[in-house]
This record gives structure tokens, sequence and C-alpha cells, in this order.
């Protein structure tokens, strides 16, 4: 089998799969390619899917979700502290449903995504919900602490990847993700801060495992592997192992930074 060993340009970075006019046509990821997503997801704990949808249908999305930004604003959030994950910088908000001309399927039911969660997490995942990220415009300085996505004591191996939809650019001044690759393959939730009667969230149990990471765990990773951060171009899909340790960062520009998120299991 052909090696796959295409990786980003930089020193370290996740594998970027490229589409093929031959992928295109089938529908499917030729076995190479299928190939660079798994050895991404089994050694990296994310890959970015190039190309794989229509940017028209990202700047529609954006359109609308920047738009309803406001309203969410007010709605949810008006008078919290916070937003998400102890900062002011971005919200959660998922991409409308209950628009017909809104729902894509390039955007719910990727050809390309869907092989992938079929070859990583086993035959028929299922997608079980539906979220997304705005990392507000203006928001210079403000960025999350490293985290990972549970709060409970996970399984160590593959059981949960989500899909993000970039829909717009993701650079290093509007925000892109900040990855602590290859953290999926080791963690647990010792890796974790323990909530108190202080911070425990919503239903959580007080001694149970918070999101953040321990910050003297944090730097001893960093001497093994160092962050990077995780741009991508509109119509991108980001594939991230849910154990994968990560952080928000700020969003410098006038333009909601968004990106529309399916979770499967």
């Amino acid at each position: 089998m052909p090696s796959s060993t295409l990786k980003d340009s930089k020193p370290d970075g996740p594998r970027r799969v490229p589409l093929s006019a031959t992928d295109v046509k089938n529908g499917t990821y030729s076995t190479p390619a299928l190939q660079m997503a798994l050895e991404g997801l089994h050694q990296d704990g994310m890959v970015i899917l190039k190309n794989v949808v229509d940017p028209e249908h990202c700047d529609i999305l954006h359109k609308h979700m920047s738009g309803d930004r406001d309203r969410i604003l007010r709605e949810r959030h008006a008078g919290a502290k916070v937003y998400n994950q102890g900062v002011k910088s971005n919200i959660l908000q998922a991409p409308p449903f209950t628009k017909p001309e809104l729902l894509f399927e390039d955007v719910h039911f990727n050809p390309f995504v869907v092989q992938v969660m079929n070859a990583y997490l086993g035959h028929l995942p299922k997608w079980i919900m539906s979220t997304g990220n705005n990392a507000l415009a203006g928001t210079g300085g403000l960025r999350q602490p490293v985290h990972k996505d549970t709060r409970f004591r996970h399984p160590k191996c593959p059981f949960v990847i989500v899909s993000n939809t970039a829909l717009n650019d993701f650079t290093l001044e509007n925000g892109a993700t900040e990855f602590w690759l290859g953290t999926h393959a080791f963690t647990d939730e010792r890796d974790q801060t323990v909530a108190t009667p202080e911070t425990a969230f919503g239903k959580q149990v007080v001694g149970t495992p918070s999101c953040p990471v321990l910050e003297d765990v944090i730097e001893a990773r960093r001497a093994v592997r160092p962050p990077v951060r995780a741009t991508m171009a509109k119509g991108d899909v980001m594939l991230r192992d849910f154990r994968c340790w990560h952080a928000g960062m700020p969003n410098a520009t006038d333009e909601d930074r968004i990106m529309v998120a399916q979770i499967w299991m």
C-alpha cells in the first residue's frame, strides 16, 4: 500500500487530506487518502479533510449564523460573566435546522466524513448531536484554557469524533484552534482538574473531572510536543478525537469565525 507521509509544511501540524477529482467523481476517498485520514486520527487525534464542502454553502450559513449571533447573546447569555470554557470570547451556536433552504447535504451528510467515521469508529456510527462554535469578532486576548470536552471518566479508545466544518477561513488572527496533537493517545481523567463546589458546572458532581487540563500536565507535554494552530480554508472539515486537548483562541478581526459541528460515536 502506498505510504501516506504527506504532512503540513510546518515542522509539526495535522495531516491535511487532499481531495482528488477521482474522489469527487466516486464520492469516496481512495485507499491512500483514507489511510492518511486514519493515520492522522490515530497518531495525532485530529485530521483536516480539504475542500469537501461547497464554499457557497459555507457563505450562506455564515451569513445566517453571524446575523443570529446578537439574538443568542441577548436571549441565552444576557448578564453572563463567561460564555464557553471560562471566557467571554466564543459561544456555542448550532446550525439552523428549521429552514430547509439552509440544509446542505455536504454539510450534514458529507460522504467523505461518513467514510472516515465508519473506518475509525466502526460500522454505522451514529450522529448524536449537532452544535457549533462562534469565535466572536473583536475578542483579541481572550483564549480558553487547554481542555478536553469531557466531564467524565472517558474510555481510553476511540469513542467519539467531532466533525467541524469551517464556514470561513481559519487563521491565526481570527482564532484558529490550538491543538495538542497526540494527547488523545494517553490522556485520562487524572490529567484534568476536579470539580469543586465553586467550579461545578450545571449538574456536575463535586469530585468528578472538569474540562481543564492541569497546568503541570500541560507543561510536561509541552516539553515533548508543543501545541499547533489548526488553520483551515473555508470548506475544510476538521475531524477531532474527543480526547484530544485543545483551546479556543481569540478572534482579533471584525468578522465572526464560525464552525458547525457534528458529534459522532
